[in-house]
């Protein structure tokens, strides 16, 4: 199915894309350097991205549209069909390096072992409603015991609002899969939450890998009409096939072999972690144990490094940006006992704690208070 690569998938394709992304703009006559700066500066702002996009789209058409006949592209639907691939490609820049990486170990041997075992029950019992107001962009990697899985999911919020007889202006995320298929990226399989619509999912069967079990005469096929507003206004119309989770758990459609509620599921999962990496190590925190078993680590976009989240957490610590103050620490010293107040939400004292004195940490560089004495001709008072 999915075979096991000794790097997580996303940095492989990650390659591939940026790779693609720099032949493609070379073909074409769009200013690769110009998009990757934009891609990766420290503000960087999707629509103002996808902006410059369309203007470098727009300036080279007749230069794209005439590679494109080159290549084949006869009719109008095949023209638009391959600069919207050039967009997508020119997107995946943008998201690879703004999007939060994350791996989850599957302790599995190979994919059909991970396909077939349910999740634990620490992590089964998140939704990915509860994330989807404050989940930012990320790709999945699936670790298993010798490796990664061919195999990344990149959930990323999209530009655009949705409108339905079943829902009005309603925001929504992209649910992707990708893989390693030879020598390129493939999208193996992609998916639209929308908000007002969750648990049922709209399948985009358009540009995909996976064929449709029945060529697209499955009988259980349910065509959603959409309308798709930018923020500029500007509206499409796309037709969807209505996902529902009693026809994953059916298996009556071959997007079930990606488990795209198990992969939301993780994601929450994921997400929820990292949000909290801060109390993973703590001895009363709540989620200590379940991040002992299901360890989460992420793929810092500093170095491209692997690390456990609680060992991020102390990563980003150590280099985090000097922000003012001068405390010198860490430094040894003491700490005196005193009381700690709780109060209600209206003001009345609700408990009182006392902290004993301790030494705080201790063995490290002791602190040195150095008083100088005050010139003679000083005037003190």
């Amino acid at each position: 199915m999915f075979s096991i690569n000794k790097q997580p998938a996303s940095t492989l394709i990650a390659q591939k894309v940026y790779k693609s992304g720099r032949q493609s703009c070379s073909k074409y006559g769009f200013d690769f350097n110009k998009l990757l700066k934009a891609a990766t500066k420290p503000d960087a702002n999707i629509e103002e991205y996808e902006s410059l996009m369309r203007i470098e789209l727009d300036t080279n058409f007749d230069r794209v549209n005439k590679e494109l006949r080159k290549q084949g592209a006869i009719t109008l639907e095949q023209v638009e069909l391959n600069v919207n691939n050039i967009g997508n490609l020119l997107g995946a820049m943008y998201t690879f390096h703004n999007s939060r990486r994350f791996i989850y170990d599957t302790k599995c041997n190979h994919y059909l072992e991970f396909l077939n075992t349910d999740l634990p029950e620490a992590i089964d019992k998140f939704d990915f409603m509860d994330c989807f107001d404050d989940i930012e962009d990320i790709i999945l990697d699936f670790g298993c015991v010798n490796g990664y899985f061919n195999l990344m999911a990149r959930l990323c919020k999209t530009t655009y609002t949705v409108n339905s007889k079943r829902c009005s202006e309603a925001p929504a995320f992209n649910l992707t899969f990708l893989s390693l298929v030879g020598d390129r990226s493939a999208v193996i399989g992609q998916l639209s939450i929308v908000k007002n619509i969750f648990p049922n999912l709209l399948l985009d069967k358009d540009g995909t890998v996976m064929p449709c079990v029945t060529e697209g005469k499955c009988p259980r096929c349910v065509v959603f009409e959409t309308e798709l507003i930018e923020p500029d206004n500007y509206t499409v119309s796309k037709n969807y096939c209505y996902m529902t989770p009693k026809k994953i758990s059916e298996h009556a459609c071959t997007i079930d072999i990606l488990q795209p509620y198990k992969v939301l599921k993780l994601m929450a999962y994921v997400w929820d972690m990292y949000k909290n990496r801060h109390t993973l190590e703590r001895k009363n925190s709540k989620r200590q144990n379940s991040y002992k078993i299901h360890e989460v680590s992420t793929i810092s976009r500093e170095d491209n490094i692997i690390r456990p989240l609680h060992k991020y957490y102390k990563y980003e610590r150590e280099h985090k940006p000097w922000q003012g103050g001068h405390h010198q620490s860490p430094v040894e010293h003491e700490r005196r006992p005193h009381e700690r107040r709780y109060f209600d939400e209206n003001g009345n004292l609700k408990k009182v704690v006392k902290v004993k004195g301790s030494v705080v940490n201790k063995g490290g560089k002791k602190a040195i208070y150095k008083v100088e004495r005050p010139d003679d001709k000083m005037d003190l008072f």
